[in-house]
């Protein structure tokens, strides 16, 4: 079984800030051929959130309990930021609230619209199929850890969702990196029960040759085939590096946005402003705006959650 340092666990905080900046930067210049890092963002996310739920569950998963807690850690804060999003396009005299998506958005689902290629007719619910896969994570969690526990099954398993992300990714186009981040909770469980080889060295070193593959297959012969193999080899060595690194990733003010991950993964594409001014403004415009509101709005659901905890 693998074991976390509280070294790592801080990596890991850092890391998950830094990736969700980069999915925010990803989504602002879209069309800017971003979506090979914020894809490796996307599946530290979908790793870490795997590796750290089977090692926090790793003797035997209570259903029940495993549910509350994710609901308790989740439920309230995700609603309440939906209900400040569904103010605030009211405000921005949208159209298309009141539809059945809006409700559908509302519950965390908005994951099957994306992939069952429905129209979308309400404002609400941009970038929530991450949120979906996640709870059809927790879903099968239970299942997923009980299958991991033997090291044989757990190889042909991760080997088995490998290369079908690979395949996946290549014919059934939906437009984001599901394939490849569903894979990421697979992995992380798998490395969590079956800690991988390697020192820090040669997985940076990977990460590094994985990334330089891909540039060149990309920009040279124009060969995009193999890129879902790389983006996962490359991502895969990077928090391999990071679990492994006996280096702490340098903080600053990126340590203050450690709680607010969330709150900046919902509301970052409804605060993009600035479409007229210069690109380089709008955007840190746009950044100032969504670190903001997402501290406030962390600062308000903590009192809250707070208040109601001592009146429980």
């Amino acid at each position: 079984m693998n074991t976390i340092t509280p070294l790592v666990s801080y990596n890991f905080a850092i890391a998950k800030v830094l990736a969700i900046l980069l999915v925010a930067t990803g989504h602002f210049f879209n069309g800017f051929h971003l979506w090979i890092p914020v894809t490796i963002g996307l599946f530290t996310f979908a790793w870490s959130s795997a590796l750290f739920s089977t090692l926090k569950h790793s003797n035997q998963v209570n259903v029940i309990a495993f549910w509350r807690n994710k609901l308790k850690r989740l439920g309230l804060r995700f609603l309440l930021i939906q209900v400040f999003l569904f103010a605030l396009v009211v405000l921005q005299g949208r159209d298309g609230l009141f539809t059945w998506q809006t409700l559908l958005h509302f519950t965390g689902q908005s994951g099957w619209i994306n992939w069952f290629g429905i129209h979308n007719a309400s404002p609400l619910g941009s970038g929530l199929w991450f949120f979906t896969l996640l709870l059809l994570f927790y879903l099968a969690f239970p299942i997923l850890v009980r299958w991991q526990q033997n090291t044989l099954v757990s190889s042909v398993i991760t080997l088995v969702t490998v290369v079908a992300a690979w395949w996946l990714s290549r014919t059934f186009d939906v437009g984001h990196a599901l394939w490849i981040t569903a894979t990421a909770f697979v992995l992380g469980i798998h490395c969590a029960w079956h800690p991988l080889p390697g020192s820090a060295k040669f997985w940076l070193a990977l990460a590094i040759a994985a990334a330089l593959a891909m540039g060149f297959l990309n920009v040279g012969p124009g060969i995009r085939a193999a890129n879902p193999a790389l983006i996962i080899l490359c991502a895969l060595a990077a928090v391999q590096w990071l679990e492994k690194t006996s280096l702490t990733l340098p903080a600053g003010p990126l340590a203050s946005l450690t709680p607010c991950v969330l709150e900046i993964y919902l509301i970052h594409t409804y605060l993009f402003m600035g479409t007229n001014w210069p690109r380089p403004l709008a955007y840190l415009t746009s950044m100032a705006a969504i670190i903001a509101v997402a501290l406030v709005l962390n600062f308000l659901i903590t009192q809250l959650e707070n208040h109601l905890v001592r009146q429980s």
